[in-house]
């Protein structure tokens, strides 16, 4: 009985390795996109253990963007699903923005990531004269993934570098860019920049990011 167990789980852990496997991670990494521990993934390996609904949603949705599957209504939903997980767990804290910096661990697309590409990103908040002019420019272009390049070391600083990237990974990249410069709460920030009448004015961004010019 054991041994049939440990088929039937066995294709659900080759689904897992194949992500593993074409997307360059660590087991450690697939554990994190899915929100389990490695020792879970252990065990649905030795066919003691399954993965709850939730999971295999993620699951779906992560294959979805490694190109491994198609979408399809099912994959959707799994999206939806992984996507409110993602959302409670919070990425740049109110810590690293203290700190002016963030440690972000990029995910590649499958047969994209090169031995140059670094595992860990470090992106940093530019001085408060950059802040501001950041502010003022995403006030009055939309253009927030000026912000995103801002933040980068200079040898991922391009288009073709985040090009590399998973979609998921370019938009937690985004958003943690996003929190470094503009807080937690960026996204009520930037709608304060953007409705706000004088949002080129400097003293007004520096006024909507909590900050007061010196006198």
């Amino acid at each position: 009985m054991q041994a049939e167990n440990r088929k039937k789980k066995l294709p659900l852990f080759e689904r897992l390795d194949r992500l593993r496997r074409t997307q360059q991670l660590t087991w450690s990494q697939v554990a994190e996109e899915l929100g389990v521990s490695v020792a879970m993934l252990m065990m649905v390996k030795a066919g003691t253990r399954n993965l709850s609904g939730k999971v295999l949603a993620r699951l779906e949705w992560a294959e979805v963007e490694a190109g491994l599957n198609a979408r399809s209504r099912v994959s959707e939903e799994a999206r939806a699903i992984g996507k409110r997980q993602r959302l409670r767990i919070p990425l740049v804290t109110e810590n690293d923005i203290q700190k002016g910096y963030f440690d972000f661990r990029p995910e590649y697309q499958a047969g994209m990531r090169e031995p140059s590409f670094p595992e860990m990103i470090r992106l940093k908040k530019p001085d408060q004269e950059g802040q501001a002019r950041l502010g003022m420019v995403v006030a009055k272009s939309f253009e927030s993934e000026i912000v995103v390049f801002a933040c980068l070391p200079d040898d991922c600083r391009s288009e073709a570098f985040l090009e590399n990237l998973t979609p998921s990974s370019r938009n937690k990249l985004h958003d943690s860019a996003m929190a470094l410069v503009f807080g937690t709460e960026w996204r009520t920030t930037v709608a304060r920049l953007a409705v706000e009448s004088r949002a080129g004015d400097r003293t007004v961004v520096e006024q909507i990011l909590g900050r007061k010019l010196p006198s």
